[in-house]
């Protein structure tokens, strides 16, 4: 699988450091990523509107403008964007909002490489199981694959059961 990633920073030695980190993770893995390096919230919007999507988009809050990075969180969310996202930012201040936009992570600048490895071993968790899912929907139909989905998150990795509730 590819990694799309989208590091939204006006900081460009904080964007091509999370990028280096990004390449290295994946090149430890069977997987690859794709980085987007955008200098601002209205880049990352631009390229949505464009059709890119991604996989994980890494916000950096401002001190200058943080209300933009949440605003354009807001805005993805809004359009249905599910993918896992996370902030980057030199105070905690604005972790609760964060969270109430359904972020995956805050990381406070400076951060630990491993903090960023976790957040990647996270939402690339969070993409196979996604990818998993929509398997199922092409395989046994929208209806059918939100029933399946549910009995193999329930049963710990076994489907079981079936649409009508016999088990013969």
């Amino acid at each position: 699988m590819i990694f799309h990633i989208a590091v939204c920073s006006p900081d460009a030695v904080l964007r091509g450091r999370v990028q280096r980190h990004c390449l290295e993770y994946y090149a430890r893995r069977a997987d690859a990523c794709i980085v987007e390096q955008l200098e601002d919230a209205g880049a990352l919007l631009r390229e949505e509107d464009a059709g890119s999507r991604f996989e994980l988009y890494l916000i950096e809050l401002t001190a200058a403008n943080p209300a933009a990075g949440l605003q354009a969180a807001a805005q993805l969310r809004q359009r249905g964007v599910r993918a896992p996202l996370a902030f980057l930012a030199h105070t905690p201040a604005y972790a609760y909002e964060a969270f109430r936009v359904d972020a995956m992570q805050y990381l406070q600048i400076p951060f630990r490489p491993e903090q960023l490895t976790a957040l990647l071993d996270r939402s690339g968790n969070y993409q196979r199981k996604r990818t998993r899912y929509h398997t199922l929907d092409l395989q046994y139909g929208k209806d059918n694959a939100v029933w399946l989905g549910a009995v193999w998150r329930g049963s710990f990795g076994r489907l079981s059961g079936s649409p009508d509730g016999y088990d013969g």
